[in-house]
């Protein structure tokens, strides 16, 4: 089992990710999820928290340089509970897993300025 654990202050993260970048980093979906909410903040707080779980995901595959590519490669949705989950379109950024995961976990969290999520990977 690998674990990847990314956190962002939300301040400081809305400097570093211009809206013009969105649609490099998160999927049609990602964005038509964040465009849902009207509360400016907590429309960042899912924004943040997005990235968080693919940094997360990124650490727990252990991969050497992230790459823009990574992040179109991957998705996060909600299950029927409203639980986070992750949806891996392609394998092409990293191949080397296609064959071997046989679960992943993740969990999303904010409080204050900061978000965090944590990654859990099963492989066979």
């Amino acid at each position: 089992m690998n674990i990847g654990i990314d956190c962002q202050e939300i301040a400081l993260f809305k400097g570093k990710i211009k809206e013009n970048q969105y649609n490099l980093l998160f999927t049609k979906n990602e964005l038509n999820n964040i465009n849902k909410i009207n509360d400016e903040n907590r429309k960042f707080q899912r924004i943040v928290g997005y990235y968080c779980v693919k940094e997360a995901l990124f650490k727990s595959m252990k991969l050497k340089n992230l790459e823009l590519s990574f992040f179109s490669c991957v998705e996060v949705d909600y299950d029927d509970n409203g639980a986070p989950k992750i949806n891996i379109l392609s394998y092409n950024f990293f191949p080397q897993f296609k064959e071997r995961i046989k679960k992943i976990d993740t969990s999303i969290s904010h409080t204050g300025n900061i978000c965090m999520s944590v990654c859990l990977i099963e492989l066979i």
